[in-house]
């Protein structure tokens, strides 16, 4: 039976490409982690992610923290500040 590629493990490089594909300039998750830092850490923080990612894999589980969001409302610099169209919603989520 042939195995589709969603249906192995990650490999350390497309843990990296995926981390290179991150936007910078983003606002920081919760534990103030952002995308440059990970990017920043290099080949050390790529295993250490690919070993993360395959725990995940084989134990199908995921890390509690990457499956929560924080919503906040944000003004869209025009209107009335006291009217809720005037805003939109982002999602602060945890970056690794």
């Amino acid at each position: 039976m042939e195995q589709h590629r969603q249906d192995k493990e990650a490999t350390l490089d497309e843990v990296q490409q995926a981390l290179q594909q991150m936007k910078n300039r983003k606002a920081p998750d919760k534990d103030n982690v952002t995308a440059e830092l990970l990017k920043a850490g290099g080949i050390p923080v790529i295993k250490w992610l690919h070993e993360i990612f395959v725990d995940i894999w084989k134990n199908e589980q995921m890390v509690a923290d990457w499956t929560l969001a924080i919503i906040i409302r944000l003004y869209k610099n025009k209107g009335d500040k006291k009217i809720c169209d005037n805003y939109r919603g982002i999602s602060l989520l945890v970056v690794a």
